[in-house]
């Protein structure tokens, strides 16, 4: 405690009068710090109120909020994030980062253009070191892949509107706990914490600081895409990069607030990076059967031997099929566009993309036309 040892009345300054005594408590239960005030009765109040002004000045008193451990939001919660892994060709791949939040259905949340129409992609978490750090050298879970010991997912549900997607994996690691969804979303002014996978970095599981510019609706095909987004997104100043896209935004009790999606262009923009806001993530796990995870009182964790697999829920065959008819128009919209504008070898691509993996759509017969043409 910080001690006054004397007070003095108003107009007899060197009559002593009893001590007062300033404890502060740091209490493990909360981030406030909370004060305790002891005074003696021959104090008047109207002293103990000139000595707190003199001798604290700016310092605020009854509810003065501790700055948010960075390093410790990190360490509670990398063990909870993954690399997704999404083979293109014996050359190329798509890949992001996903965030587990259901222990007991061992569910992923990230997005739709890290997983693409991909039935199944490998789903790394991170190894730890004996500190428990992350190994965040590349090459050792590009090792796992080839060596066919990564672990795998299924896609079990897409969402092209708000880019968000959800992977059942086969299992977790001993002890990982779900990083909750939380009850409030953020605003202007706000922190966010970011994890991911920067794809240009030289090593994986990385962080990055921001904060929130705003919360606002965007609509448009993001770039290289054949979809179109129209959701609420989080304006944020945390530098992202490409891979991180699908990692979790944390709020300063690291709770998920929003999903990674990407940046707006440098070329119109500066330094605003975009997510996908909370509001759509959670309408997405509520129209996916997945609404038991808003609001959890706190985190699942897994268990030594738990690697039972529980099915999901099983789809409507008709809104699959109108799904994928979706789908497949704008693919044949964007295919179109390509043959406009004179590129024909990227039309062809996405014209056989569509009679390979939408062959049970109108669009599908389509595609076939147009391709014979450009073939002739």
């Amino acid at each position: 405690p910080l001690q006054f040892p004397s007070a003095y009345e108003s107009g007899t300054p060197t009559q002593p009068t009893q001590a007062m005594s300033l404890t502060i408590f740091d209490s493990p239960s909360c981030d406030r710090y909370h004060y305790h005030i002891t005074w003696g009765d021959a104090m008047p109040r109207r002293i103990l109120s000139v000595l707190l002004t003199v001798s604290f000045g700016t310092l605020t008193l009854f509810g003065q909020t501790k700055p948010a451990d960075k390093g410790n939001i990190y360490k509670r919660s990398i063990k909870s994030v993954v690399w997704v892994y999404a083979k293109v060709s014996s050359t190329s791949a798509r890949v992001g980062s996903g965030t587990l939040i259901d222990a007991k259905d061992r569910i992923i949340i990230t997005n739709y253009h890290v997983v693409g129409d991909d039935p199944t992609v490998f789903v790394l978490f991170p190894d730890l070191e004996k500190n428990g750090s992350p190994i965040n050298d590349r090459t050792h879970y590009t090792d796992k892949i080839r060596a066919g010991t990564a672990g795998k997912g299924k896609v079990i549900a897409r969402d092209t509107k708000r880019d968000l997607a959800l992977i059942q994996v086969d299992a977790i690691p001993k002890d990982t706990h779900a990083i909750r969804v939380s009850k409030d979303g953020v605003g202007a002014s706000d922190s966010v914490h970011c994890i991911g996978n920067s794809g240009l970095s030289g090593g994986l599981f990385d962080y990055c600081p921001g904060s929130v510019r705003n919360v606002a609706s965007h609509r448009g095909r993001p770039k290289g895409g054949d979809f179109e987004i129209n959701c609420r997104m989080v304006e944020h100043t945390a530098p992202i990069n490409k891979g991180q896209s699908g990692g979790p935004v944390l709020n300063e009790a690291g709770d998920l607030v929003a999903v990674t999606q990407g940046n707006l262009s440098a070329e119109n923009a500066n330094s605003i990076s975009l997510a996908v806001d909370l509001s759509e993530v959670k309408e997405f796990l509520k129209s996916n059967k997945y609404a038991r995870l808003l609001n959890v009182p706190a985190s699942t964790v897994a268990s030594a031997t738990e690697v039972t697999k529980v099915a999901p829920a099983e789809p409507d065959p008709k809104a699959e099929a109108a799904k994928r008819e979706s789908t497949a128009e704008f693919k044949l919209s964007s295919a179109k566009e390509f043959i406009a504008n004179g590129k024909k070898d990227k039309a062809k691509e996405r014209l056989d993309d569509i009679i390979k993996n939408f062959g049970d759509t109108k669009s599908a017969e389509e595609a076939k036309t147009l391709l014979a043409t450009l073939k002739n």
